[in-house]
């Protein structure tokens, strides 16, 4: 019996890592909805607070405007604009409060002003037993 030679077999491909893919080009970030929805939502729990709900008037309206802004690049770049949505939600929602703070406040103003008054005159009149 002959033997023929046996050729060594070659050695199995060695798994080679896939290279890595291109990064995808950045589109805008969603740091701006960020800051909306948080501005939105510190302005919208102090405007609850009576007497300092106006205090939260500036914030809201600069976090509307980071909503609107965020929207608008987002919708541009064809990319999800939830958070943004929510702060514009959150931030017309705390100007809403704001107002109808300052409503009543301006309505009970004279109500205020008469009792003021009656409590002068009962300061100055004399004590009777």
């Amino acid at each position: 019996m002959t033997e023929t030679p046996q050729t060594p077999e070659p050695a199995p491909a060695e798994a080679q890592a896939p290279a890595p893919a291109a990064a995808a080009p950045a589109g805008p970030g969603n740091g701006l909805g960020i800051a909306s929805l948080i501005v939105g939502v510190v302005a919208l729990i102090t405007a609850f607070i009576p007497l300092c709900g106006m205090i939260a008037f500036v914030p809201a309206i600069v976090g509307l405007i980071l909503g609107i802004i965020n929207v608008m690049k987002r919708g541009k770049a064809n990319l999800p604009k939830g958070v943004g949505i929510a702060g514009i939600i959150l931030n017309i929602a705390a100007v809403a409060v704001i107002i109808i703070w300052v409503v009543f406040a301006v309505a009970a103003a004279p109500d205020a002003a008469d009792v003021l008054e009656g409590l002068k005159k009962l300061e100055t009149q004399p004590a009777t037993l």
